[in-house]
């Protein structure tokens, strides 16, 4: 059982420890963020322990200049769809994806869209309600 514990601390560790190149240790990945214009709104992004930059970060409300994307959501979907691109380059050979930042203002365009959308449409019906008499012969049964 110890070892069993042990090895899962390892791992998520090791998972942790991976998912901070995300952010701060990885060439690829910090021009993904600058491109993403992060030195417009965190000039400690890349200083922040991971526990602060994530929190920092998916709280942040300003408005990006891709399409007036809220921060926040763009910053949620560009830490997966990092950590999606890091894992097939790792384990499928892909290519890097130098323009992977696109696809993040797509996916955040398209959400931040559908989701503006939503909550700006009522989903309200109204129904007027009332007895009618049932037809000459029928009986009507209340359960």
């Amino acid at each position: 059982m110890k070892k069993q514990r042990s090895f899962r601390a390892k791992a998520l560790r090791s998972i942790l420890l991976h998912s901070f190149a995300i952010f701060k240790d990885c060439e690829f990945t910090s021009n993904c963020w600058q491109n993403l214009g992060i030195g417009n709104f965190s000039s400690e992004f890349f200083s922040l322990d991971i526990h602060s930059r994530l929190e920092e970060n998916c709280k942040l409300d300003k408005r990006t200049g891709y399409l007036q994307i809220p921060w926040s959501t763009l910053f949620a979907f560009g830490v997966w769809i990092l950590w999606q691109h890091r894992n097939r380059v790792i384990f499928k050979n892909f290519t890097p994806n130098q323009n992977i930042y696109k696809e993040i203002v797509q996916k955040a365009a398209k959400f931040a869209y559908c989701a503006q959308n939503m909550a700006a449409s009522k989903l309200q019906v109204e129904k007027y309600l009332q007895w009618e008499r049932p037809h000459r012969g029928w009986f009507k049964l209340k359960y």
